[in-house]
């Protein structure tokens, strides 16, 4: 029970450091600002981990397609009942 409670205070915590962020993706886009391909949830865990340091899987982001540039809101679940909402900004490179 008590690694369940520092489970969930760790998430905890880190649901504060992440709600109301916002990471930026750079990807290559055609003139029209349709992106070639799609972000993935993969690419917004990079870019997590490099502007927060923390680890989030992939799996753990409930995301739609993005196929164009702009910004976007992307839920992180961190555990059972806690998650954060955050910007994602997708950007030409």
């Amino acid at each position: 029970a008590h690694r369940i409670a520092e489970e969930k205070a760790a998430a905890q915590a880190a649901a504060d450091k992440l709600k109301g962020g916002k990471v930026t993706l750079k990807v290559k886009a055609g003139a029209n600002g349709k992106i070639f391909g799609s972000a993935t949830a993969k690419e917004v865990s990079e870019a997590i981990k490099a502007a927060y340091a923390l680890d989030v899987d992939r799996r753990k982001i409930a995301m739609k397609d993005i196929k164009s540039l702009g910004d976007y809101t992307v839920t992180v679940k961190l555990y059972n009942g806690i998650s954060a909402d955050m910007t994602v900004s997708v950007e030409q490179e």
